[in-house]
């Protein structure tokens, strides 16, 4: 007696849920208690739409027929896998911390639902993990104090005598400082976001993508130190702009980015549709 493919699928989703319980729970604690920005919620919905969209093509289809009777059934390697990566993190619970835990179970639900056909769907998995206080905690200083001191050799270069103390800019008595939101961190989260967006819905390779996000990184650093050179000027009443213009040059550059960066993906593209209009090559004439 065979169980319908239904109550597998019940059962493998039962066990996997009671297992993720408390990753599940760390992870809507972590993004509701005010402590991190809900920025994650957006990277999922994002890849749940996608992944629903595609779902054609991320599910492994079986082969007609019968399996010969006593025969093993047939588990692909990313069911094993996934279900490797399940009780790692359930072991790994008692002394790693919920985020590297919660990274492990992720990792078992894409291999167990197909996600990692579509690598760019794994990225945006992984960034709806609540990571931004962590990363303000740990690396807000030292990218702030780096845009510093880039943004005193570009105004020096534009013949500036700006001088630099840690992360504050002197310039004849006036004092810009880069202060935590102008770390660049969360452009730079909003780039992974996009680049692993483009990624998922042009279905770019795990290589492509790789390729891709450090590209995204640099764009976004180095428009985020060119936002702090801007935002100099006015600051430190060597020009005056109106109020908005904060905000403006934040919009501009990200705009920047993000055209940017639907160049790179279509760029990265471009050979795969080369060979599928080359592959036909019109009809043979006698």
């Amino acid at each position: 007696m065979t169980s319908s493919p239904f109550k597998e699928g019940a059962g493998v989703a039962a066990a996997f849920f009671l297992a993720l319980w408390p990753q599940a729970q760390w992870f809507v604690e972590r993004t509701f208690d005010g402590s991190d920005e809900p920025l994650g919620l957006l990277a999922l919905a994002t890849a749940a739409i996608l992944a629903w969209q595609g779902k054609d093509l991320l599910v492994r289809k079986k082969t007609r027929g019968r399996r010969p009777l006593n025969t093993p059934p047939d588990v692909p390697l990313s069911q094993q896998l996934a279900w490797l990566a399940l009780v790692l993190t359930v072991a790994s619970s008692f002394f790693l911390p919920n985020l590297i835990t919660a990274a492990l179970g992720l990792c078992a639900v894409a291999l167990v639902a197909g996600l990692f056909r579509n690598p760019g769907l794994m990225g945006l998995l992984f960034l709806s993990l609540p990571v931004m206080a962590s990363l303000d905690f740990y690396l807000g200083w030292p990218v702030r104090l780096a845009v510093s001191v880039c943004a005193e050799e570009l105004l020096n270069l534009l013949q500036l005598p700006v001088t630099r103390e840690g992360t504050l800019l002197f310039f004849q008595g006036a004092e810009v400082g880069v202060d935590p939101p102008c770390s660049g961190l969360r452009m730079l989260w909003f780039t992974a976001y996009l680049s692993c967006t483009l990624a998922a819905m042009n279905r770019l390779s795990g290589r492509k993508l790789l390729l891709l996000l450090p590209l995204a990184a640099l764009l976004s650093i180095v428009a985020n130190i060119l936002r702090a050179v801007a935002l100099f000027f006015p600051e430190s009443g060597l020009l005056s702009f109106p109020h908005w213009t904060h905000e403006a040059i934040g919009a501009v550059l990200h705009l920047t980015v993000a055209l940017g960066l639907l160049a790179l993906v279509n760029k990265l593209t471009q050979p795969c549709k080369t060979i599928l209009h080359s592959s036909y090559s019109g009809p043979v004439s006698a």
